[in-house]
């Protein structure tokens, strides 16, 4: 078993998330340069990786939920590491979530 990162919506009308997904390398896979193609569904993704780890280790300090092929949900850069108490990439207080545009509350005052 192979996993590759999608942003996509969870489920068929769920909120857009990150995700690692789980792909059966037997399906096909083909690499030109540094896309990979899978023959499942026509997609193009950044990369096949072994474990779910070398997944999240390629989000570096990515901050937001990314969803697991169990359905739970972990913060790469928390996973990472990079969430310490001298680490720069900390939250800058607890109760304030980073948005993104799209997220709902982005572009509220």
């Amino acid at each position: 078993m192979k996993y590759y990162l999608s942003y996509d919506h969870v489920g068929s009308h769920g909120p857009v998330q990150m995700q690692v997904i789980p792909y059966d390398p037997s399906n096909g896979v083909r690499v030109v340069g540094k896309s990979t193609f899978l023959y499942h569904g026509s997609l193009i993704v950044s990369g096949l990786f072994d474990t779910i780890k070398e997944a999240l280790a390629d989000l570096g300090t990515y901050s937001k939920p990314t969803r697991l092929p169990d359905g739970s949900s972990v913060i790469p850069a928390a996973a990472n590491g990079y969430e310490r108490d001298d680490s720069p990439f900390q939250r800058w207080h607890p109760g304030v979530q980073e948005l993104w545009p799209g997220d709902p509350g982005w572009g509220l005052v």
